[in-house]
């Protein structure tokens, strides 16, 4: 009987200040307004944790706005004084995925993990973001 092998988890030792950059969504379920239903994605270092900035992306169709994006990436760049060795993405992008786009352009590698692989990180910062919103809910 063969055992499932259970993907590596990632942490920060397992990288240096930016060799990595990491892009993940945040937020467990759609946040919905009148006109529509979208989710927060997050760039972050990969050995400091430091999110070097965020975006959102329609739910249904995950299409993130390319502008914005190029935006982050470049404003990435500047706070941490060079582009990384890799950009790591949660599964399979679609297509016209800017950040790949963007990657790309600079000839950075695009790796793709599984979830559970930058779960430490998404646990992390889907707390936070939690607490952000009740705190901000408890407050109205």
């Amino acid at each position: 009987m063969s055992k499932i092998k259970q993907p590596k988890i990632l942490f920060p030792e397992d990288f240096e200040h930016n060799q990595a950059w990491l892009v993940f969504r945040i937020n467990q379920t759609p946040i919905q307004t009148p006109e529509q239903s979208f989710d927060v994605y997050v760039l972050q270092d990969a050995a400091s944790m430091f999110i070097l900035g965020q975006t959102f992306a329609s739910h249904d169709e995950s299409e993130f706005d390319a502008e914005e994006v190029v935006q982050i990436m470049n404003s990435a760049r500047n706070q941490t004084d060079g582009w990384p060795e890799e950009l790591i993405l949660i599964g399979v992008p679609q297509a016209n995925n800017p950040f790949v786009a963007v990657a790309r352009h600079h000839k950075i590698p695009v790796r793709t993990v599984s979830e559970g692989e930058l779960s430490f990180y998404i646990k992390d910062v889907q707390e936070g973001f939690e607490e952000f919103l009740g705190a901000k809910s408890d407050g109205e």
